[in-house]
């Protein structure tokens, strides 16, 4: 492998696993005879993961636009749905 994908490749695996730590992963893979399934559920447990993960989802699921309300979506399609909120019966105090 040429050096400079070899770069590429640890530069890649830093950003998903964290700082410094491509070069150990790509030693590992090649050297050990770890499988490669258990050396991704150790990079998926790294701080770095989850935060690219987070990052990737929130982009992801952010609103494109703001929508309007939908009562049906709130439960408040009911003709006897009221503004104030749901109807709450109350008990007596007395006995």
């Amino acid at each position: 492998m040429e050096p400079h994908a070899l770069r590429r490749i640890t530069a890649l695996l830093d950003q998903i696993a964290g700082r410094n730590q491509g070069r150990r992963l790509v030693e590992r893979l090649l050297e050990t005879r770890d499988m490669p399934g258990s050396i991704a559920r150790e990079v998926a447990g790294s701080p770095s993961f989850e935060r690219l993960y987070k990052e990737a989802r929130t982009v992801a699921v952010a609103p494109k636009a703001h929508t309007a309300a939908d009562s049906a979506l709130v439960g408040a399609t009911s003709s006897r749905a009221s503004a104030s909120g749901p109807t709450v019966s109350r008990r007596s105090s007395r006995r």
